[in-house]
């Protein structure tokens, strides 16, 4: 194939990948949305998805067009190199200042390139909610209804403890079985047999995933927690 050709397809490449990129960000920006978005928006029962993939499975695809699209951009250069270096050295006239660029830009790019492998995640506390404003800047009307609120909450709670029952439960499709039964302290088989999966390997997936193509709902995840909390199997 003669080079023109082959420079043609290489940017027509590029081209596409730049577009797949920017779309793909678009895509998990305002369409397939972030738990917490999807939450206010739709409902914790929701998971949305597009073409049949979710935001992870996205997110994945979006990585791999930026490999093809490294790729490409690196075969690119190599192709140009003489023009590159050409251009090089008409712009940098002296030798030194050619090393110490070229040297620098070097170390840019791996350092931009390599940081997340090497980087690890911060970690902040978040502040615990505050149910109550300060009684001492509210009227007496108002701390004697807090109180009544607060009585009635603590009464609810104990009877919720009583019965085995869990008010409140946060369970999102991009969670794993194993997540979930960690966090609310129920064996993972129970869940997977009380959602009639028999599958290897369905504690690793997630739920998102898992309903699709068993035809359950959050709720019935919901449900069953509260069924074990409620009445655990004997041993």
């Amino acid at each position: 194939m003669k080079k023109w050709k082959t420079n043609y397809l290489i940017d027509a490449g590029l081209f596409l990948c730049m577009m797949t990129i920017a779309g793909i960000g678009l895509l998990m920006k305002y369409v397939v949305l972030t738990g917490r978005e999807t939450n206010e928006i739709y409902g914790s029962d929701v998971e949305l998805t597009f073409l049949g993939l979710d935001r992870h499975q996205w997110g994945g695809t979006h990585f791999i067009v930026s490999l093809v699209f490294l790729g490409l951009l690196t075969l690119h250069i190599i192709l140009h190199w003489n023009m590159i270096a050409c251009y090089f050295r008409t712009i940098l006239t002296t030798r030194r200042m050619r090393y110490l660029v070229g040297y620098g830009f070097l170390l840019a790019s791996i350092v931009l390139i390599g940081f997340p492998i090497i980087a690890s995640p911060g970690f902040e506390e978040k502040e615990p909610l505050r149910r109550f404003a300060d009684v001492d800047s509210v009227d007496s009307s108002l701390r004697r209804g807090m109180r009544h609120q607060a009585s009635d909450t603590l009464a609810a709670e104990e009877a919720g403890q009583e019965t085995g029952h869990i008010r409140e439960l946060d369970i999102q499709g991009y969670m794993t079985v194993r997540e979930v039964a960690r966090r609310y302290g129920v064996p993972e088989d129970y869940i997977l047999k009380e959602l009639g999966i028999s599958e290897r390997g369905a504690a690793a997936e997630r739920l998102g995933q898992l309903r699709r193509k068993h035809d359950f709902t959050m709720s019935t995840v919901e449900e069953v927690i509260q069924q074990y909390n409620r009445e655990p199997p004997p041993l």
